[in-house]
Order: C-alpha cells, then structure tokens, then sequence
C-alpha cells in the first residue's frame, strides 16, 4: 500500500547499506533569508552552480545516493512540516561527504529565498481549497506506486514546484529535489507519478492575493512514497 504524506532537512552522510544508523554529522542551518533580499537572477545562477556542482559528484560516484525523510527537527522547511536528507556512498570520503552536503544545504537556502519571498510578498498565499489533509486525501488516489520500486524497498520524498495562476490553475510542474537512486531510469517513474498528482490538482487551488486582486505565484510541495 502507497501512504502519501506531506511535510522540511538535516544532512547525514552514512553508510551505503546502513540506512537505519545513527546520522554521522548534522550541518547548522543558516537562518531563512528576508523577501527583500531575494534576486531572481541570483537565485537562477546559484541554483544551477549548485545543482551542475552536484551532478558533477554524482557522475563520479556512481554509487551514491540520498532519500529525504520526514523529520520533526528537520531545517528543510516546506508548506507542510520538516525533512531531513540521509546521503550514502561517500562514507570513505569525508571532505567530499561535508562538501556535498554543504551543496545540498546551499541548493536549498537559494530556494527557501525564492519561496520566502512568495510567502511574505502577497496578502495571501495560495493554498488548496478544502485545506491540505483534503488535498492530501486526494493526492492519495491520483498516484500509484512505480512499477518495480516496490520489488527495491525504495522510499523517500520528492519535493515538487508549481505555478499556481490567477484562476487556480496549476502549471510548470517540476521536481526540484528528491529521491536520487542509482537506478536513472526507476528515479525518474517516482518524479514522473509525483508531477502528475500535482498536475492532476490543477483548479484544486485558491490562488495567491494581493490588495484583493490573484496573483500568480510558485509553490513547493512534499510528496513522500512510503510503502507499508
């Protein structure tokens, strides 16, 4: 059985096949950046370094991989609670564990800004019309399990991005992190399940405000596949 449930992260670098151990090393969270200073074209260009310097560590550690988890001490803050990441594979390697983490770290502050400025910027933000246990509800019967992960035991949280418009309409649905296995092709069936339950929401929504007028505005949602 698929259990969805929504909720933001603290980095741990363990070993590959140790999943349930002790986290080895916890990185402090920089504290949530002001709406004002966030710079669209800072954030692109920060983003992209750091989500090509992680592509870059991965491509040279095939066997690396990292799941979110839901985590009640977590810095990774979304609409819906707090994660944590667990990283694996680079054990052996503790400048390079730290360093990727510290990406990870910065990959997301880039992003909390963006979202920080979302949330402060508007008299109201957007946010499902019959709250979000009702959407989750929902999103529980527009997504199945992709096929062959269960056989693998994977679990984990994909953090998706969308457009909610002035109608309530959602668009330019994306991941923006999650699950990294080092299986491509079985990572991309869960960001592929997961971006069409966000699509399939579209009208779902009441969309952002400000002064009495919709605005168009960009959120980011948890979407956790948890078998039980």
């Amino acid at each position: 059985m698929l259990l969805l449930s929504g909720i933001a992260i603290t980095f741990a670098s363990c070993d590959k096949k140790s999943a349930d151990e002790t986290i080895n090393e916890e990185v402090a969270v920089a504290d949530e950046p002001k709406s004002e200073a966030f710079d669209m074209n800072v954030y692109e260009k920060d983003h992209a370094k750091y989500s090509n310097e992680l592509d870059e560590i991965n491509a040279q550690h095939p066997d690396l991989y990292y799941v979110y988890y839901t985590d009640p001490n977590g810095w990774y803050t979304t609409s819906h609670g707090t994660y944590s990441v667990r990283v694996y594979g680079l054990d052996k390697d503790a400048d390079l564990s730290k360093r990727y983490n510290e990406i990870l770290r910065n990959r997301y502050n880039a992003r909390a800004k963006r979202m920080n400025y979302y949330s402060t910027a508007y008299t109201s933000v957007a946010i499902p019309k019959e709250g979000y246990d009702k959407f989750y509800e929902t999103l529980g019967k527009n997504i199945s399990y992709p096929d062959g992960a269960e056989k693998e035991g994977i679990e984990g949280t994909i953090m998706v991005g969308f457009t909610v418009d002035v109608a309530g309409a959602v668009k330019n649905v994306r991941v923006v992190d999650g699950i990294l296995t080092t299986d491509p092709a079985l990572r991309d069936k869960f960001y592929m399940e997961a971006t069409k339950a966000i699509q399939s929401t579209t009208g779902a929504w009441a969309p952002a405000q400000q002064n009495g007028k919709n605005v168009e505005t960009d959120l980011e949602i948890p979407i956790t596949f948890k078998l039980s």
